[in-house]
C-alpha cells in the first residue's frame, strides 16, 4: 500500500507516510473525540511500545489536523512525556 513502509517480507513496520499517515489521522480524529479517549489511547500504545522494546515513538505534527487534535485531546497532551521510558 503506498505511504506504508514494509520490511523485506512487505509487513508494515509503523511508519506511515502522505496520504496514508493523512487516513490515519483522519480515522483517530474520528475516534479520539474526548481528552479521556486521547489519554488512555496514548497511554495504552506507550504500554504496548515498551512490551516490544520500545522506548521512544516519535510522530510528526503540524498543520491543521494537529491543531484539530490538540483542540480535541487538550493541550495537556502537548510535551507531556508521553513517552514509554527514556
Amino acid at each position: 500500500q503506498p505511504g506504508v513502509d514494509t520490511d523485506e517480507s512487505g509487513r508494515a513496520i509503523g511508519v506511515v507516510r502522505g496520504m496514508a499517515n493523512t487516513k490515519v489521522i483522519e480515522k483517530l480524529n474520528r475516534i479520539l473525540v474526548t481528552p479521556s479517549l486521547c489519554e488512555s489511547a496514548y497511554s495504552t500504545a506507550a504500554l504496548q511500545a515498551l512490551k516490544v522494546g520500545l522506548t521512544t515513538v516519535h510522530a510528526l505534527v503540524g498543520g491543521k489536523q494537529d491543531e484539530d487534535q490538540k483542540r480535541r485531546c487538550g493541550a495537556g497532551l502537548q510535551g507531556s512525556g508521553h513517552s514509554s521510558g527514556g
